[in-house]
């Protein structure tokens, strides 16, 4: 038989702080959306904590998968916040990212972060028409 036991106190409370920072802050995000910059920070959203590489094992797999996907169609136009996620991630050498273990990924992350750098992103090609730009 299984012996399933439930969260702690201690977690339960955790989570329910978790869930209701996160709250918060999209509702202050919504509420504010055209008075501040339309950026989202890139939050854990179990603890809260901004994402940093070498935090967590599956986080990192997830930008070295996210960043194959983007670079696979270098012509593409990607979103300005994510390109600028993507090498903030990687921007320190030193950071423990499970990734650099790969003898095989790591060096495609390299190349895939070359790739991306190169990328153009939305507001790169076209300015917005003037008549959208003045908010008429």
């Amino acid at each position: 038989m299984l012996s399933i036991k439930g969260p702690t106190q201690q977690t339960e409370d955790l989570y329910i702080k978790s869930v209701n920072r996160s709250i918060k802050s999209m509702r202050f995000v919504l509420t504010n959306y055209d008075r501040i910059e339309r950026y989202l920070p890139n939050r854990d959203l179990d603890t809260g904590l901004v994402v940093k590489p070498g935090g967590y094992p599956l986080t990192d797999k997830t930008y070295a998968t996210l960043l194959a996907m983007i670079t696979k169609s270098p012509d593409k136009v990607v979103p300005n916040q994510l390109k600028h996620d993507l090498l903030g991630y990687y921007a320190d050498p030193q950071a423990p990212i499970i990734t650099k273990k790969d003898p095989k990924k790591w060096p495609q992350v390299q190349e895939n972060l070359k790739t991306l750098e190169t990328m153009k992103t939305i507001g790169e090609l076209d300015p917005l028409p003037l008549e959208i730009q003045e908010g008429n």
